[in-house]
């Protein structure tokens, strides 16, 4: 399922700032993985679902060395998740797909070859 994060954060002299990005649950208690970028310095941080639903999101860690940032979504439904592949087991020559929402593009997705 897509989804989007909504952040918001304000900037010098209280300017408030909006940003939307991706992220990915990967459990259905409602952890999500997304770029450390995407939340740092958030105020409040909102998640939408492509089904409409939007949950409240806390940052549960961050890691900016890998610009990853684990987020919890408040919610006691049991969320839908992206089950996630093994990197172990990739092979020079099988297709790699991202997803994203690159300068605000809705449903973005390119693919490349694994080469090395």
């Amino acid at each position: 399922m897509y989804m989007f994060i909504k952040v918001q954060w304000f900037q010098t002299i209280s300017a408030e700032c909006r940003s939307k990005r991706v992220g990915v649950i990967i459990a259905p208690d409602g952890y999500v993985v997304t770029n450390s970028h995407v939340v740092e310095n958030a105020v409040a941080i909102e998640v939408s679902l492509a089904d409409g639903s939007s949950f409240r999101a806390d940052i549960i860690g961050q890691d900016k060395a890998t610009d990853l940032a684990l987020l919890r979504l408040l919610s006691d439904s049991n969320l839908p998740i992206a089950h996630l592949g093994d990197s172990d087991q990739l092979q020079v020559g099988q297709i790699a797909i991202a997803i994203g929402n690159p300068y605000g593009f809705q449903n973005t997705v390119t693919t490349g070859v694994i080469s090395a």
